[in-house]
């Protein structure tokens, strides 16, 4: 039988968790993506890689729920070092997701005939 897998990048650590928790840790990875250049960022951001099953897809979809963002600023930095003056622009990210708004689980709960409150949305 063979087994196909799906890899989800820009996931935070705390979805990668959900993921592992959900599924299991034989059925899912997280790795940390690679930073190139002067961009560093959020170190619990990667992406992760799942065994395609029917519950993989139930906790993907309850993913692709939930709200997600990102957040993105740079800072400069100055270093002076025997009168020879330097500037170094650093750009970090930031990703974050929330919960679904009540009202999205609610119309899927009246569209699959089920009780919203059973929907593994937290």
């Amino acid at each position: 039988m063979s087994v196909y897998q799906v890899e989800l990048s820009g996931i935070g650590k705390a979805d990668a968790l959900r993921f592992q928790k959900e599924l299991g840790e034989e059925n899912s990875s997280f790795e940390v993506e690679p930073l190139s250049g002067e961009r560093h960022g959020d170190l619990g951001v990667g992406f992760v890689t799942v065994v395609l099953t029917l519950a993989a897809l139930k906790v993907i979809g309850m993913y692709l729920l939930r709200k997600h963002s990102s957040d993105e600023w740079t800072q400069t930095v100055v270093k002076i070092e025997n009168g020879v003056r330097t500037e170094t622009t650093i750009t970090y990210k930031g990703i974050k997701s929330e919960p679904p708004e009540k009202t999205v689980v609610d119309a899927i709960g009246e569209a699959l005939k089920v009780d919203p409150s059973k929907l593994p949305v937290d």
